[in-house]
């Protein structure tokens, strides 16, 4: 719960229009704590899978929570390694896109 408070607070002190180029110790911090902040819930992810199991029942897909968690981890490292591959793609775009496709796109057909 922590580290979602710390999340929550540095997402707050992220100003997007004003760090465009990130040159200020701030903005600098606070890519540093969203990688740390990224990679905490990976492993707590990678955690409960390897204990857990990853698709059936009472496994780590089973749970609506887990999944919510999967899909935001999956989706963070979609930005990870297009950051490295130096493409540009919005978090919440790529977010927004997923729901729809897993969720709203079965209902409608």
């Amino acid at each position: 719960m922590t580290v979602i408070l710390l999340n929550c607070v540095t997402l707050g002190l992220y100003q997007p229009c004003a760090d465009v180029p990130c040159n200020t110790a701030r903005c600098h911090f606070l890519e540093v704590a969203d990688h740390a902040i990224y990679a905490y819930f990976a492993v707590e992810m990678f955690v409960k899978v390897l204990a857990m199991g990853l698709i059936g029942p009472r496994t780590y897909l089973a749970d609506g929570w887990n999944r919510l968690d999967f899909l935001i981890v999956i989706a963070g490292f979609v930005q990870h390694a297009c950051f490295v591959c130096s493409l540009s793609v919005n978090f919440l775009e790529l977010v927004s896109y997923t729901i729809y496709y897993l969720v709203f796109k079965p209902i409608s057909a």
